[in-house]
């Protein structure tokens, strides 16, 4: 839970941090997202052993999907249903909904920001099998797979990252 929270926490922060020029702001948000870079990184070497040591096979397989089911709320949190169904339904169809929502830059952005650092976090850590993958691939995740994970990073590099991006 702490990489998919702090991962989350990191894609809106990262976000921000792209889109303002506001020095000020840019300067705190940089000292947060190294804050949670640190934490994301203690979770990935933290998890990592656990995962590949302590736990079962079928273990390891409940929290396989358990981290594929919230990586799914992630991404679907941010649809703003709710928006489409008190304004938009009957306009438009729900896939219609998505499909707008999903191009919109600020969205695409934010998926961006999260997914590339959470997907290599599961990765790394062994949430990511043979099993599972057709999973992510299913709903459009799978095209973050190769980023590199906390443990490869500093949070130095992340904000350059995020620099390069913006």
């Amino acid at each position: 839970m702490q990489i998919m929270v702090e991962g989350l926490a990191l894609g809106a922060f990262g976000t921000l941090y792209q889109q303002t020029s506001e020095p000020l702001l840019k300067s705190l948000l940089k000292a947060v997202i190294q804050d949670e870079a640190r934490h994301v990184h203690y979770g990935v070497l933290a998890l990592r052993e656990h995962i590949k040591t302590a736990l079962s096979e079928r273990e390891r397989q409940e929290r396989e999907d358990w981290a594929f089911e919230v990586a799914l709320l992630m991404r679907n949190r941010f649809m703003a249903y709710e928006i489409y169904e008190e304004w938009f339904e009957g306009l438009m169809t729900r896939a219609q909904w998505r499909d707008v929502v999903t191009a919109l830059p600020g969205m695409r952005e934010f998926r961006k920001v999260m997914f590339t650092r959470l997907v290599p976090n599961l990765r790394e850590i062994g949430l990511l099998s043979p099993r599972i993958l057709p999973h992510y691939d299913r709903v459009g995740l799978l095209e973050y797979m190769d980023g590199a994970s906390a443990d490869q990073l500093t949070a130095e590099e992340m904000i350059a990252d995020l620099d390069a991006a913006a």
